[in-house]
Parts: structure tokens; sequence; C-alpha cells
């Protein structure tokens, strides 16, 4: 079976919203249905002339004691998590079991058991339950649902969930979402749930995620494995299981037995997960276990591999109509070609100017795709995904005799990918590379404001895998980030009057992503360019008004972006009584510290290098002076991959130079580096919290 043909159907516990249970999502998925069929219709003939003894589950030691909608007395008492006290809810258990199911034509039998307690209010969303299903060959059968409410009398009342308070939901064309919602959900209630998925996709077992956005007391998964398969096992997170146990029995099959591989984890009192800023996509840190489909071995029949090497990967994908054919196409995009030629544009010129081509021709759809549908009918129609635009121009820079190729990648709101398994579902998007006189260039057209070389912020998440249709002993691994900065100089010119106003000058000059961030603003409003600088300045930067504004460089993306504004603040300072308080960082300041954990144990990831600079020029009323000013200082982390320099000067009587500096020099901190770069900015808020006071003479 193609790699392409088999995107697995990996499943997981989503954590994208906080407060609805996401069950068992799957990723990005292109499934040869028939194909899927073959190999069961192959299993069943094998063993079509053995008799049929039932399959049954083993029931785990934890599972025997619990019985649904039967709740002990320890479990309403509970009103307080103390190994967690601010959880708005609880995980009591959830427990989760798989196998094969060889009765007819072979099926994978998933089942979940989970009971939550709401502790507070703030985890009323919890009872809002979502079951992902994929809409052709899977079943959701035996769904059992109640709620559970003791109130101070001690009386119980118990609300089951019927057939006609459940509904579907389109998730998306091959996935619907199976709903419901525990009605008057109180604090102190109990929900409970249960069900079983019935999937014909037996190249399928699905992950199991220990971990969610509530503690949890108990999680528990156990799955069955015949020998005819076999399956990669990958780990994340957390890991102090309180069992794990490997141990090999026989499952029945027509009239027989297999053997089997019996796997069995347990954790219990697992802390929330809780996200943080500067983070990417939070499965990749979450404690799980997922299941990649290495191999299939019947008896009497040739071993199907399913993946080996990046290398079949690589071939997969160049023989795919819909990735390595788009790129060969030749049928469109001929009149920028005869531009390049007729020009004589040299190998850097001319890609710059069939990207900048691709870049305003084609309008992105804001759709992530890993490959095209046809990128001759997308260019002509100047509408298309990710996949479209980017095939489309390696297309065109092959065509002018570049050398280019695709490469593949997973954004940063996607899965991680995993460098010693070429798992394709890992992946979720394209660009282009270009090589020129020795130069590697990773582009991509989808946005109008970015300037050629350089990748959106979605994107820089690692490295991407170049697929090429030579040099294959290369290592073809390729970092996203090629260390542009966020760049933003501010300059201001201020006086202030004895009523707490300021008026002025303001220059603004971005640079790298902090100019693709603001073009990106205008430019998608085209007619309406000015209005857009001056509403994002305005929302900014509250309190201020704008008198007149200009701007330089908007669409010249290889220039700094810059504005300048006449300004006027009325909200900045403190009159009271015969002095002004006042802070000189104005708006350009951290009001708050976004490192807020004990512990944190995934990266700290900015996704960019920055440099943030600005300075002010403060003239104060002629009739005050100056009472007190914020010292000096100088705050580095190791090896100054941070740096935050700050300084007020008075220069004459009646005028200020307030200088700021604060550095980012790497784009990634690892967990270890969590609790020194959580003080710095301590240091830095606290600094920039003082004010200068002003005293009237």
């Amino acid at each position: 079976m193609g790699l392409l043909r088999f995107y697995a159907l990996q499943s997981s516990n989503y954590l994208k919203t906080r407060k609805i249970s996401y069950i068992c999502v799957s990723n990005y998925i292109n499934i040869n249905y028939n194909m899927i069929k073959h190999f069961s219709y192959l299993l069943l003939v094998i063993i079509l002339h053995l008799p049929i003894p039932l399959l049954k589950a083993q029931k785990t030691e934890f599972y025997k004691k619990v019985k649904f909608g039967i709740i002990p007395q320890s479990s309403f008492s509970l009103n307080t998590y103390q190994k967690d006290p601010d959880a708005e809810a609880l995980v009591l258990f959830d427990i989760g079991e798989s196998y094969f199911d060889f009765r007819n034509i072979t099926d994978i039998i998933h089942k979940r058991h989970r009971r939550i307690k709401i502790l507070k209010k703030e985890g009323y969303d919890l009872a809002n339950i979502s079951i992902p299903i994929y809409k052709k060959g899977e079943v959701l059968e035996k769904l059992e649902a109640i709620s559970i409410t003791r109130n101070k009398l001690g009386n119980i009342t118990r609300r089951i969930i019927t057939p006609k308070e459940v509904y579907e939901e389109k998730l998306s064309k091959r996935w619907k979402l199976v709903k419901f919602a525990f009605p008057n959900v109180k604090v102190g209630s109990i929900i409970e749930y249960r069900y079983t998925i019935k999937s014909r996709f037996d190249v399928n077992l699905r992950s199991w995620q220990f971990q969610s956005s509530i503690p949890t007391l108990w999680s528990e998964y156990k799955v069955n494995i015949p020998s005819y398969y076999n399956f990669v096992r990958i780990f994340q997170g957390l890991t102090n299981f309180h069992k794990r146990s490997v141990t090999n029995n026989y499952v029945g099959i027509s009239g027989g037995q297999v053997k089997a591989e019996n796997l069995h984890w347990a954790m219990k009192d697992i802390p929330a997960f809780v996200t943080e800023k500067y983070m990417t996509n939070p499965d990749n840190f979450i404690a799980k276990v997922e299941f990649q489909l290495k191999s299939v071995n019947f008896p009497n029949q040739p071993p199907n591999t399913f993946f080996s090497s990046w290398t079949e990967l690589e071939d997969e994908l160049l023989s795919d109509s819909r990735f390595g054919e788009q790129i060969q196409k030749d049928n469109f995009g001929d009149e920028i070609i005869n531009t390049v030629k007729k020009l004589k544009l040299n190998s850097l010129d001319g890609a710059k100017a069939i990207y900048k081509y691709v870049q305003y021709k084609m309008t992105w759809n804001k759709s992530k795709r890993l490959l095209a549908n046809n990128i001759t009918k997308t260019f002509r129609k100047g509408q298309g995904s990710s996949a479209d635009i980017n095939l489309a121009l390696v297309s065109l820079l092959k065509r002018a005799g570049l050398y280019a190729c695709p490469v593949i990648l997973s954004t940063r709101d996607h899965e991680q990918i995993n460098r010693f398994y070429p798992l394709i579902n890992k992946f979720n998007y394209t660009v282009a590379y270009v090589s020129i006189q020795g130069k590697d260039y990773l582009i991509d057209a989808t946005q109008k404001t970015l300037p050629f070389g350089l990748l959106p912020y979605r994107c820089l998440n690692g490295y991407g895998r170049i697929v090429r249709t030579d040099l294959r002993g290369k290592n073809n691994w390729i970092k996203l980030y090629n260390g542009t900065k966020l760049n933003e100089s501010v300059n201001v010119l201020l006086k202030l009057d004895e009523n707490g106003k300021l008026e002025g000058k303001l220059n603004i000059v971005e640079r790298g992503y902090a100019a693709v961030f603001s073009r990106a603003i205008s430019l998608e409003g085209k007619n309406n360019e000015k209005i857009k600088v001056d509403q994002k300045t305005k929302e900014k930067l509250k309190g201020l008004k704008v008198k007149s504004f200009e701007q330089q460089n908007l669409t010249k993306l290889n220039k700094p972006y810059q504005r300048n504004y006449e300004i006027s603040i009325d909200e900045q300072s403190l009159v009271a009584g015969n002095r002004i308080y006042f802070n000189p960082l104005l708006y350009w300041k951290e009001d708050d510290n976004p490192f807020k954990l004990k512990h944190r144990i995934y990266p700290i990831d900015f996704g960019y290098k920055y440099n943030l600079y600005y300075y002010l020029n403060l003239k104060i009323p002629a009739n005050y002076i100056v009472e007190s000013l914020p010292k000096e200082r100088l705050v580095l982390l190791p090896n100054e991959h941070g740096k935050f320099a700050y300084s007020v000067k008075q220069i004459n009587n009646q005028e200020l130079i307030i200088v700021s500096r604060f550095n980012i020099n790497k784009p990634i901190f690892n967990s270890e580096e969590y609790k020194i770069l959580k003080e710095f900015y301590a240091q830095i808020i606290d600094k920039q919290s003082e004010q200068i006071v002003l005293k009237r003479k």
C-alpha cells in the first residue's frame, strides 16, 4: 500500500479548545478504502476454514472495580483536588481499550469510559462532549451518558442522556462530530459516559492521551495486537507509568487462535496540561502513546510494508498525481517564463520575478495542504491552497531552468515531525525550495507581505523535508527559520504640558517579521491602506490620537516599513497635586509576565529572534523640575541569549532622553531554561513599571 494512500487514522484527544472535550480526533487523512478492504479480504480468506469462537476483550484490574453510574461515596465527598486546588474539574478515571475483531470482516474495536467531577463553575463547559467519527467505515455504538448530582440534603438526581439529545455535526469532508451536552450541571456534579467505536480500518490503531486540560486521577489504555500486524509505538510527554506491561496471549479468529501482544499502560495522579504563550501545538507535548503501522504479514502472503525509509516516502510523493505530477505541468504561466527569458534576468532576479508573479497572481484560500488539487485550474482561477500555490511556484521555477523542489513541513499548529519515522500524517503543508549559486532559499507565495526567502510565522516549526528527484543520498532536512529577526525601532519626540497632555511625533521603522505583520494588516485592505494602518496603531496605542500620518515602503518588501505620525496622548500621565507621574515607556513595555507556571515541561518557542528599540526625547513643562528618575538597568540571560538595557538621562533642566533595548537572541529555549527566562521577564517588567516623577517649582 502506498504511503499517501495510508494517511494514518491516528486519533488523539484534541486540546485546541480547553472547554470542550474532544475525543480521539484525527489528523490530515486520505485513505484508499479499497486497499484497506483488500487487506481485510485477504485475512478473511485465510481464516474462513476455521470455526468462530467469540472474541472478548479482557477487563483490567481497575476496570473490574468500575460500574457505570455507580458512584462511590469518596467521589461525592471530593470538593477540591489537593494537588491542584485551582482545578475547575477532575477526571476521576479515563479507561480505554482497543482490539481486533475477526468475526466478520476485520474490525478494530475501540472502547472508552470516562468519569469527571465538576469542581467549579469554570468547569461547566466540560459537559459539552464531542466524539469525532470517520464518516466512511466507522460506527459509534453503545453510547451511554449520565450526570449525577447530590444536593446538600444528600438527595441524588440522575440524568440520563437520551438518543434524541445526541446529534451529529460536520467537522470536515471526511469527519463528523457526534455531540451531546449534560444539562443542568452544577458544582459537584459527576458526568460519566462510555461508548464503542467499530472501525473497518484495520490499519488504524487509535492513540491514547493520558493527560488533558484538567488533572486526572487515573488513565489507562489496553491494546491487543495480533501477530499479523507490526505497529511502531511512539511515546511523548510524561512517562512515569504506574503500570506498563507487555505480555503475550492468544486471540480467537475463525475457529482457531493467533498469537497476540497484549499492551497495558496506566498512569495515576496526572497533572493538568496547562498551555502557555510561546508554544506550538499542545498535542506535541501532552502525555500520550501513538501507533504507526509498519507492516502486515498474513500467513501465506508476502509482507506488506507501510513505511521503511524516507526515500520510499519521497518516491510515493513524486509519483502521486497530487504532488509529483503537478510540478511537471507546463500549461500555465507562460507570460512570466517568457518575460524572464526576454529580460535575460540572472538566476536570483528571475526567481524573485517568478515568486512575485505567483504571489500577486494567486490568492491563498487559507487552506493548509500538503497535496494540490490541480494547479493549472487553480492558477487560472487565481485562488488555491498552500499546496496549489507553492507547487505551481516550484513548477514555474523549474521551467525557468532553476533548481527547485517542494519542501514538506508541519505548521506550528499541527503535529510535530518525527525525523526518525517517515510518518506522512505528521506533514500538512508544502513550500518551495530553490538553490541559487550555492545558497538555499525557502519561499512561500501564499502571503503577499512576505519578501523572497522568508517563510510565514506559521511555518517556523523546526525542519522541513526537501523532496528531490536527485541527490537522494543527501541530508534532505532543512531548517525552516533562516535567522531573520522581528525588528522594531520606535522613535518618539514629545512635549509634556502641566495638565499631563503629551504632543509630538512618532516614527516606527520595522524590518523582518515586524514588517511582515504590520504590512499584512494594510495590504489585506488594499483600498483602505491608510485607514487600516491607523486602526492598527490606535488599537495598540489606546489613548493616542493621530493628527497626521504617512508611510513609506508599504509594497517594497525588501525595504524597511516606515510610518510617521503626529500625535497627542491624554491618558499616560497622572497629575496629583504639585506632581506629575509618568511612565516614559508609554505603550512599549511588558505589562504582564507571559511565564506563570512553576515548571514548564515543553520548550519556549518564540519562532524567531527579535530586537525592540525604543527612544524618547521628552520635554517637560518649564515650571516643573525632575524629582526622581528610574535608575539605569542591564539584565542579561546566560550567553547573552537575552538582553534588556534601560536608561533615563536628564540632558538639561527641561529635557530627558529615555532609551530601552530588548533583545531575544535565540528562537527556542528548552524547558530547563524556563526558570531563568521567567525571572528575566520579571526583572524587565519590574523595571519598566517605574515612573518619572516631576515636581512643580
